[in-house]
């Protein structure tokens, strides 16, 4: 099970449970969340494709990497998957703006939202901009992936019920 599905899994258990104070900023916190974590799998999956372009890339005579990868980033823009992934981040970080003020109470859930955020923030820069070389870009996705795992399983356990 992905930490992204896992973290869902919790976060419905936690609104199930409910509450009455701040019901409200609860549940656009929640909500945030999951769209932060649905935008994250979709920004891991550009990495991943410029990924294997770029790996396929050095192993061919006819095609550099940079050549490779600006083809596969022209072939996401023309797709609409690019325009797709800035719609759901543009639409994050006005959820995001709503969110800074938070009642004490929901405060701790906040800043666990707000790691999780700068994860996917950074993770979503990589799938517009893929740079470095093929290695440190993998290395760099994957321990992005890896955090926001884990920034996403510790805001659900923080979520006050």
């Amino acid at each position: 099970m992905s930490a992204t599905k896992a973290f869902l899994l919790l976060l419905a258990a936690t609104v199930a449970i409910g509450c009455s104070d701040g019901r409200a900023y609860k549940q656009e916190l929640i909500n945030t969340a999951q769209d932060i974590a649905s935008a994250a799998d979709e920004s891991m999956l550009i990495c991943a494709a410029y990924s294997e372009e770029w790996r396929k890339s050095l192993n061919s005579e006819v095609l550099s990497a940079d050549l490779s990868i600006f083809l596969k980033k022209k072939s996401f823009e023309n797709d609409g998957t690019l325009a797709k992934a800035g719609k759901a981040n543009s639409a994050i970080v006005t959820k995001m703006k709503t969110l800074n003020d938070p009642p004490r109470r929901y405060s701790q859930a906040y800043q666990r939202l707000l790691d999780a955020y700068g994860r996917y923030s950074q993770l979503y820069g990589l799938a517009q901009s893929p740079f470095g070389s093929l290695l440190e870009y993998n290395k760099r996705t994957g321990d992005l992936r890896m955090e926001l795992g884990k920034a996403l399983s510790e805001l659900a356990v923080s979520v006050p019920n």
